[in-house]
């Protein structure tokens, strides 16, 4: 009786001992796996808090400096292309005139070399230039057929000087005139005028001489 006791009392301590292991073991997994669920839950949630509030404070500067480097860029870029156009000065043309001999009297037609001479200053803005003029008289009309062109070239002097000589006259009067210089190109201009003066010397008809006396005619 006493063995059967002793051996009843070993198994019941033997299961009890075993059911106690089994429910520590359940709790120690339970308690695990909610201590891993709470644990990943929380470092999740400080990581993704971490990392918002990281990417947010270096998102922001990033962010904000793209704008100030794209209105840097735009501010560059307009420059640049402005600096890219030249633009081209306005051509102006001026002309000034004066007589080298303002006179004539002789017998007519006037020689070249005596004949009323003038000389006129073309200046241009800026070269290289093209410019077309002509001698006109007072009354409009040219002092000589056509148009004339005086090249300007690059980096050439920006001014020429031109010459005429007026051999119009009437014969037995004075003649007098003004002429100026017109130009129509490449902006229209005109010089002053100058007064001038042709005189023809009176050529009296020769006529032809008698000689003899009235008895030695008849």
């Amino acid at each position: 009786f006493p063995l059967a006791l002793a051996a009843g009392l070993v198994v019941l301590l033997l299961a009890i001992g075993t059911l106690a292991y089994v429910l520590l073991d359940r709790d120690d997994g339970s308690g695990g796996g909610s201590g891993g669920a709470n644990g990943s839950a929380t470092g999740g949630s400080s990581g993704a808090s971490g990392g918002g509030d990281t990417g947010g404070k270096a998102g922001g500067p990033s962010d904000g400096g793209g704008p100030s480097d794209s209105a840097t860029g735009d501010g560059g870029g307009t420059p640049g292309g402005g600096g890219g156009h030249t633009t081209t000065p306005v051509q102006t043309v001026r002309v000034s005139a004066h007589a080298v001999r303002g006179s004539y009297s002789g017998p007519c037609p006037p020689p070249a070399a005596q004949a009323p001479a003038f000389t006129a200053t073309i200046t241009v803005g800026h070269t290289p230039a093209k410019v077309r003029f002509r001698w006109v008289l007072d009354e409009g009309k040219p002092s000589d057929p056509g148009w004339r062109t005086l090249d300007f070239t690059a980096g050439g002097p920006r001014s020429r000087t031109v010459g005429t000589t007026e051999t119009g006259y009437e014969q037995g009067a004075t003649r007098h005139d003004r002429i100026a210089v017109e130009v129509d190109g490449p902006v229209e201009a005109r010089s002053n005028p100058v007064a001038y003066s042709v005189t023809c010397d009176v050529v009296t008809p020769t006529s032809g001489a008698t000689t003899g006396s009235p008895e030695d005619r008849a």
